[in-house]
């Protein structure tokens, strides 16, 4: 649900479409795009981890 969550606040598509490449430009929008790929999976793990007790 984390990894969702994130994921879906990061990625949206829309908001980088209209708002993200017409105001900073396409290639600090696909940068940010690209690294904020992995995040959601991280955010997963890491909640995973701590659900567990470390």
């Amino acid at each position: 649900m984390v990894a969702f969550l994130t994921a879906w606040s990061l990625l949206a598509v829309h908001r980088l479409v209209a708002w993200e490449v017409p105001i900073l430009g396409a290639r600090f929008a696909i940068v940010r795009y690209g690294v904020s790929l992995a995040l959601p999976v991280l955010a997963g793990l890491i909640t995973r981890l701590l659900a567990r007790g470390g």
